[in-house]
Formats: C-alpha cells, structure tokens, sequence
C-alpha cells in the first residue's frame, strides 16, 4: 500500500481535477445556457422570415407581371410615336407650303398694288 504522503498526494490532484473539472462543467452548462437562448431567439425568428420571403415571391410575381404588360406595350407606344412624328412631319410641311403661299401672295399683290 502506499505511504500517507502519496496518499495525500494523490487525494490532492484528485480534488484539483475534480475542482477543474467542475468548473469546466459550469462554464459548458453556462454556453449550453446561452446557446439555447440564441436557437431560441433563431426559432422565433423563422416566422418573419417566412412571411418575409413570401412577401418577395409576391413582389416577384406581380413585377414579373408587370414586365409582360410593358412588353405589350413597348410596340403599341412605338407605333403610336411613328403615327405622331408621321403627323408632325406633315403638319410641319402643310407650314412651309402656307408660309409659301403667303410669301407668294405677299409678293403678288405687291406687285399688283
């Protein structure tokens, strides 16, 4: 068997370890703590995001909606610009042939007067 001192000795680095080992217990009891407030906070979380995410999908759909609509219309509204410069380029000329007229008029009836 052995001697007192080794016994003590012995009986001293167990309550060492066993000290280091308790203290090692409380801090992982104390990080199981915090993580199980953190994955409770995460699952609190999940509702919003979903809603969130559904929100998107929505905006998602209704832009893409909205993209087939203006494609739509991109070619109507450039027939329609070509109808109006077609129309301002006609007016434009009935214009220059008044002003020609007039000038022409001006120019008889001077001579006339």
């Amino acid at each position: 068997m052995g001697s007192p001192r080794r016994t003590e000795r012995i009986s001293h680095v167990t309550a060492d370890i066993a000290d280091k080992l308790r203290e090692q217990l409380d801090e992982l009891d104390e990080l199981r703590g915090q993580l199980e407030e953190e994955v409770k906070s995460a699952v609190r979380m999940i509702p919003g995001l979903n809603e969130e995410k559904e929100r998107l999908h929505t905006d998602i759909t209704a832009d893409r909606e909205r993209i087939e609509e203006i494609d739509k219309l991109i070619p109507r509204l450039e027939n329609q610009k070509a109808e109006l410069e077609e129309d301002l380029q006609g007016k434009q000329e009935r214009i220059s042939e008044i002003e020609g007229r007039i000038e022409f008029l001006s120019r008889t009836k001077g001579i006339r007067s």
